[in-house]
This record gives structure tokens, sequence and C-alpha cells, in this order.
């Protein structure tokens, strides 16, 4: 087994800005996997650094849905001790609550990966849900065309022997 991490590839994606350095972004894109067999609605969140979650379109309503709590623990520890409300799961995400150098931060949590948002960068993540509801739509109609145009590909590239030969 390699160490090396397959990322999928995003077609049609769109990338948003989470800070004001671009250092945080959301992207939602269609993800197809390396064998090129089903297309899915993906968003995800990562750094600069090459940190990456993966969410699908449920794990990122749960999230959306979840506003509520995680803007409230957010406004209640600002500046003083507030106990944190305990990890919430959905599917494979797992929110976090807690706090750095006295700032209330969340951790969002996969099987492979971790990311940390501070209080503006979910208040901003948060002001996107619409827009990204509508890319999120958007992208879930087309499925269907993406995937018939990936198999009329991978049937052409069967045919193809020596991809450097200009004749075959």
């Amino acid at each position: 087994m390699s160490n090396v991490d397959v990322r999928r590839m995003r077609l049609l994606s769109r990338r948003y800005n989470l800070t004001r350095t671009g250092y945080k972004y959301l992207e939602i894109g269609i993800g197809v996997p390396p064998t090129l067999d089903t297309a899915t609605v993906h968003v995800a969140m990562g750094d600069t650094t090459g940190k990456e979650i993966l969410l699908n379109a449920e794990m990122w309503k749960g999230l959306v849905d979840s506003r509520a709590i995680v803007c409230d623990y957010l406004a209640r520890a600002n500046g003083e001790h507030v106990i944190a409300p305990p990890p919430m799961r959905m599917d494979d995400l797992t929110i976090r609550f807690a706090s750095i150098n006295g700032q209330p931060t969340i951790r969002l949590d996969t099987p492979s990966s971790r990311l940390t948002l501070s209080a503006p960068t979910v208040r901003y993540l948060y002001g996107l849900r619409h827009c990204a509801a509508r890319v999120i739509a958007t992208m879930s109609s087309v499925i269907g065309r993406v995937e018939a145009k990936l198999r009329a590909f991978k049937h052409a590239a069967a045919g193809v022997e020596d991809p450097s030969d200009p004749r075959g």
C-alpha cells in the first residue's frame, strides 16, 4: 500500500476564501475518483499548507444545521471561560469545541484529517451557506452529464495503446 494519498480530482469547482489572506478556503466541486466511476458533489475545506477535509453534501448540511449551537458557543466563549458543549458527530465529521490562547475555536475532524477554525472564520463560513447551497444544487443537477462524459472519455482512452504515438 502506498503512503501517497490519492486526491480526487474536482471538476467545475468554485473556491471561496474564508480568511482575508486566503489561508483557509471552502471549495465546492464535482469529485471524480481516480477510477473515473461515479462523480459526487464534494465540499472541501482546507488551508494553503495542504490540510483539507472533504465533506459530502449530507455532512455539509449537518454542519450548516448545527450553526445555532456553534455560533452560540463562539459568542458566549469570547473572552470568558465557558464550558464547551460535547463533540457533535455527523457521519464521519466530528465538531469539537475548544479554545486557543483564550479565543474560541472549533475543530473539524474526519478520519483522515482535521482543521481548526477561529470564530471570525466560522462566521464567514456560515455567511456563505446560501451561496454554497446554490452551488451544490447546481452541481448536483449536472452530475449525470459529467458521468456520461467521463464514461465516453474512459471508453475512448481504452482504445489508445501508446499515448505518445501521434498516429495511435
